[in-house]
């Protein structure tokens, strides 16, 4: 499986601000499947999420198969706003849906 960017250090910079004001997310999925041989496609769009966790669904449903799971995101804090620019120098590789 592809990877994925994990979530920024302690050190990142995220201004705090009023919860009304919008901000992106960054959401990361950990899946560790014994014997999986699951291909995924390049990720480009949401359309392309929607069928990597539907092949990933579908090559799961062997019993035991899914040794864990984890869901990571950022900003964690409610009152933090996660700019665009501060995705672009934490995530350079990271493509924008």
């Amino acid at each position: 499986m592809g990877t994925t960017p994990s979530i920024p250090s302690s050190s990142t910079t995220t201004n705090t601000v009023s919860s009304s004001r919008a901000t992106f997310a960054v959401v990361t999925i950990l899946l560790a499947i014994s014997g999986d041989t699951t291909v995924l496609p390049k990720i480009r769009s949401a359309s392309d999420i929607e069928a990597a966790l539907h092949r990933i669904a579908v090559d799961a449903q062997v019993e035991d198969c899914i040794q864990s799971t984890e869901l990571l995101w950022t900003p964690t804090d409610p009152n933090e706003v996660l700019t665009k620019r501060d995705i672009l120098v934490d995530y350079p590789d990271l493509v924008f849906i």
